[in-house]
């Protein structure tokens, strides 16, 4: 009975991720004039995943400082989050810790997901974006959908996605700068 729930929640995960893209797809541009604090954001995203993280045994952490305004489109920009921080709690081992920082600077805001627990070898990471790729060997379930997803959106809001190692070389950091919506 088990293996039947966990299937059936799996498959409508999958389900949802390939809706969000069927979604995107058509997609080339957002609708003008919308402002996102991605502070709020965060902190939204942050409690939601906290009660999956605390179950693994991985400690989840907020920095920012103020409000960081964006233009974009919330939903979207929630999606988003949600599977950067879903990958970042899957990946990374007991006793690990994924922070998520938030830095604005003049042109830029700098969103920030620290995974100090597995990274991904140099070579995987330009693919990690393909859709269905998945990294062979980390023992985790998934569609390989989630960072395409994470990419497409981020492309719809000219912002730019990186993946590099985590502070000290541990594990990975995965980076999102958007242009910021100035006043």
């Amino acid at each position: 009975l088990a293996n039947v729930v966990g299937g059936a929640d799996r498959a409508a995960r999958l389900v949802e991720q390939l809706m969000v893209l069927a979604r995107l797809d058509p997609q080339t541009a957002l609708p003008p004039g919308q402002t996102v604090d991605l502070t709020a954001l965060a902190q939204q995203g942050v409690a939601e995943i906290a009660p999956a993280a605390a179950a693994k045994g991985v400690e989840v952490g907020l920095a920012a400082g103020g409000t960081a305004p964006v233009a974009g489109d919330a939903v979207l920009l929630a999606v988003l989050l949600r599977n950067l921080l879903d990958n970042a709690v899957r990946y990374t081992p007991a006793g690990g810790e994924v922070l998520v920082s938030l830095l604005w600077c003049v042109f830029w805001v700098f969103f920030s997901g620290v995974v100090c627990g597995l990274g991904y070898a140099e070579a995987e990471r330009s693919r990690v974006f393909d859709r269905f790729h998945r990294v062979l060997g980390t023992g985790e379930e998934g569609s390989g959908l989630g960072l395409s997803i994470v990419r497409r959106i981020a492309d719809l809001h000219r912002a730019r996605v990186s993946l590099g190692a985590g502070p000290g070389g541990r594990g990975l950091q995965a980076e999102v700068r958007f242009p910021a919506r100035l006043h």
